[in-house]
């Protein structure tokens, strides 16, 4: 007896859930003791894929976060969240200040510089004077004590006098070499000067949006502390990272089937993406990234949550139409026709396909069942089968 009524129970419980709140097509009211006229369709075996999902979020195709090379303070933003930029637009200014005197100090050390040149060349030019004099000397000397018209000291005198001479010509030389380094150091500072003076305005380095922003007028710019994200305008990607023993099931330009959340996190329609990269596997883990190129959207922005659907290898699976299944809350459920009735059954169903949904358990194949049931169709009341597949 307690069966019985437990029985009684459960099926008033899935007869109610069926009954209310249907969201299908509203059934046309059938006169009392009239069967009322149901398209059907069998329960048949067909080859369904296997279904599994990755999760993952939404990416640009590249992000950069904008930081100072100096440790200036800042003077102005000119860009707030959610801007679109160019590439080279002005997006952050410093205070200069600091690094246009140092660069007038490089341009003043390297004038510097340049006047030890100049000063090494005359040395130069003194020094080439003083050693043809000296040579000259030399020669005539030489020449009278060949022919002992000058004593030997005089000899030595001349060879030393012309020595000194070139050893100070070659110090000459050697001194306009120092200041010739000096110089062209001084002009590789002004450079590095002008380069850190530039370093004052911080740019975008693509066309992109920007995504975030941690500073304002004031605040101090450190090196290597980001001021603000900005991503890439373009073609964006959803990365979702999947087991290694599912990474047969992948390849390159594979279409895929995404969902993506919206941004208030109700699901979006699906749309077609397609795997262009698949990354290492990750030892740890023993995962790998997969990134989908996602159609462009306007208005689609990065960080949003997206599932992806992958297809396995085949199986043999009871499968029918979708529009026979009803969604009731927790309850999946069908109509079937049975000695001229409608009988309620409760269904588990599995992956939905182009062949229709697959059925794990609560039918058996060449069950008929009814194709959109009305909200006036009720278990146990009579049918007509008028149209369908039999």
């Amino acid at each position: 007896m307690t069966y019985r009524v437990l029985t009684a129970v459960l099926s008033s419980t899935i007869i109610a859930a069926a009954c209310g709140g249907s969201k299908g097509p509203a059934a046309t009211a059938t006169p009392a003791g009239q069967a009322a006229p149901v398209a059907v369709a069998r329960a048949e075996p067909a080859d369904v894929p296997s279904v599994f999902e990755a999760g993952g979020v939404v990416r640009a195709p590249h992000t950069a976060t904008i930081s100072s090379r100096v440790l200036a303070s800042i003077t102005s933003v000119h860009v707030a969240p959610g801007d679109r930029v160019q590439r080279g637009q002005t997006l952050i200014e410093l205070d200069a200040r600091e690094l246009h005197a140092n660069r007038a100090q490089a341009v003043a050390a390297a004038a510097a510089a340049g006047n030890a040149v100049g000063a090494a060349e005359a040395d130069i030019a003194a020094a080439t004077a003083v050693q043809a004099q000296a040579r000259a000397a030399r020669d005539r000397v030489l020449t009278l004590f060949d022919k002992r018209s000058a004593t030997a000291q005089e000899r030595d005198d001349v060879i030393a006098a012309f020595a000194a001479a070139d050893a100070h010509l070659a110090g000459a030389r050697a001194r306009l070499a120092a200041a010739a380094s000096s110089a062209e150091a001084a002009h590789a500072g002004v450079d590095a000067a002008g380069i850190a003076t530039s370093y004052a305005s911080l740019t975008s380095p693509f066309n992109g949006i920007v995504a975030a922003r941690h500073a304002d007028p004031g605040d101090v710019a450190a090196p290597g502390v980001g001021l603000l994200v900005i991503e890439e305008s373009g073609t964006q990607h959803l990365e979702v990272t999947i087991d290694e023993g599912r990474m047969r099931h992948l390849a390159l330009h594979q279409d895929v089937r995404v969902r993506l959340d919206d941004a208030d996190g109700t699901a979006a329609p699906a749309v077609t993406g397609q795997v262009v990269e698949i990354a290492r596997v990750n030892a740890d883990s023993h995962s790998f990234v997969a990134k989908i190129e996602l159609p462009a959207a306007a208005g689609r922005r990065s960080g949003l949550y997206g599932r992806v659907e992958f297809n396995g290898p085949s199986h043999r699976a009871l499968v029918v139409p979708a529009s026979a299944v009803l969604r009731r809350g927790q309850l999946a459920l069908v109509f079937t026709v049975d000695a001229g009735q409608a009988r309620l059954r409760q269904i588990s169903p599995g992956a939905t396909t182009a062949a229709g949904i697959e059925i794990t358990a609560g039918l058996s194949a060449g069950d008929t069942v009814i194709l959109s049931p009305g909200d006036a169709l009720t278990d146990g009341a009579r049918v007509s089968v008028t149209g369908g597949r039999q």
